[in-house]
Protein backbone atom coordinates (compact mmCIF):
# COMPACT_ATOMS: atom_id res chain seq x y z
CA UNK A 1 0.00 0.00 0.00
CA UNK A 2 2.89 2.34 0.67
CA UNK A 3 4.03 2.38 -2.96
CA UNK A 4 0.47 3.13 -4.09
CA UNK A 5 0.27 6.11 -1.77
CA UNK A 6 3.80 7.21 -2.77
CA UNK A 7 5.31 7.12 0.72
CA UNK A 8 7.28 3.85 0.64
CA UNK A 9 10.95 4.84 0.19
CA UNK A 10 12.57 3.16 -2.81
CA UNK A 11 9.39 1.37 -3.86
CA UNK A 12 7.31 2.75 -6.67
CA UNK A 13 5.40 1.98 -9.79
CA UNK A 14 6.73 3.68 -12.93
CA UNK A 15 4.94 4.06 -16.28
CA UNK A 16 6.41 1.77 -18.94
CA UNK A 17 5.88 4.45 -21.60
CA UNK A 18 6.87 7.82 -20.12
CA UNK A 19 8.78 6.62 -17.00
CA UNK A 20 6.81 8.89 -14.66
CA UNK A 21 6.31 7.53 -11.16
CA UNK A 22 2.80 6.69 -9.97
CA UNK A 23 1.63 9.24 -7.46
CA UNK A 24 -1.34 8.09 -5.46
CA UNK A 25 -0.86 10.68 -2.72
CA UNK A 26 -4.19 12.32 -3.59
CA UNK A 27 -6.05 9.06 -2.96
CA UNK A 28 -7.23 7.66 0.34
CA UNK A 29 -6.57 3.93 0.08
CA UNK A 30 -8.96 1.79 2.04
CA UNK A 31 -11.97 3.78 0.90
CA UNK A 32 -14.31 2.39 -1.71
CA UNK A 33 -13.61 3.90 -5.11
CA UNK A 34 -16.08 2.79 -7.77
CA UNK A 35 -13.63 3.28 -10.62
CA UNK A 36 -10.17 2.13 -11.68
CA UNK A 37 -7.76 4.47 -9.87
CA UNK A 38 -4.96 3.78 -12.38
CA UNK A 39 -7.17 4.50 -15.39
CA UNK A 40 -8.38 7.72 -13.76
CA UNK A 41 -4.90 9.25 -13.71
CA UNK A 42 -3.35 8.77 -17.16
CA UNK A 43 0.18 10.16 -17.28
CA UNK A 44 0.86 10.05 -21.03
CA UNK A 45 -0.77 9.65 -24.44
CA UNK A 46 -0.01 5.91 -24.55
CA UNK A 47 -2.55 5.47 -21.76
CA UNK A 48 -5.21 7.27 -23.82
CA UNK A 49 -5.10 4.97 -26.86
CA UNK A 50 -7.80 2.70 -28.25
CA UNK A 51 -7.37 -0.95 -27.28
CA UNK A 52 -8.17 -1.97 -30.86
CA UNK A 53 -6.70 0.48 -33.40
CA UNK A 54 -4.21 2.15 -30.96
CA UNK A 55 -5.16 5.67 -32.08
CA UNK A 56 -5.59 8.27 -29.32
CA UNK A 57 -9.10 8.72 -27.92
CA UNK A 58 -8.20 12.11 -26.44
CA UNK A 59 -5.62 14.74 -27.32
CA UNK A 60 -2.77 15.03 -24.80
CA UNK A 61 -4.13 18.24 -23.24
CA UNK A 62 -7.71 16.91 -22.94
CA UNK A 63 -9.08 15.29 -19.81
CA UNK A 64 -12.44 13.78 -18.96
CA UNK A 65 -14.65 15.56 -16.42
CA UNK A 66 -14.66 12.95 -13.65
CA UNK A 67 -12.22 10.26 -12.51
CA UNK A 68 -14.96 7.64 -12.95
CA UNK A 69 -15.38 8.59 -16.65
CA UNK A 70 -12.12 6.77 -17.42
CA UNK A 71 -13.69 3.50 -16.23
CA UNK A 72 -16.71 3.67 -18.54
CA UNK A 73 -17.17 1.86 -21.82
CA UNK A 74 -16.70 4.33 -24.70
CA UNK A 75 -16.62 4.16 -28.49
CA UNK A 76 -13.39 4.96 -30.29
CA UNK A 77 -13.90 7.95 -32.61
CA UNK A 78 -11.59 6.32 -35.19
CA UNK A 79 -12.65 2.66 -35.44
CA UNK A 80 -15.97 2.76 -33.55
CA UNK A 81 -15.12 -0.15 -31.24
CA UNK A 82 -16.82 0.15 -27.83
CA UNK A 83 -14.53 -0.90 -24.98
CA UNK A 84 -13.10 0.16 -21.64
CA UNK A 85 -10.21 1.75 -23.53
CA UNK A 86 -8.63 3.57 -20.56
CA UNK A 87 -8.67 0.50 -18.31
CA UNK A 88 -5.50 -1.46 -18.98
CA UNK A 89 -3.78 -4.31 -17.13
CA UNK A 90 -1.44 -3.03 -14.43
CA UNK A 91 1.50 -5.00 -15.85
CA UNK A 92 0.93 -3.45 -19.28
CA UNK A 93 1.21 0.10 -17.93
CA UNK A 94 3.62 -0.07 -15.01
CA UNK A 95 6.99 -1.47 -13.95
CA UNK A 96 7.73 -2.09 -10.29
CA UNK A 97 10.86 -0.59 -8.78
CA UNK A 98 12.12 -2.22 -5.59
CA UNK A 99 15.50 -1.66 -3.97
Amino acid sequence: MGCLEAWAPGRRLRCRFCSSAWDGSSLILGTMYSYDIFAAMPCCTERLKCNSCTKPLLLPHQRLNFFSDYSHKVACPHCGIQDWHFVKPLGYCYNREWP
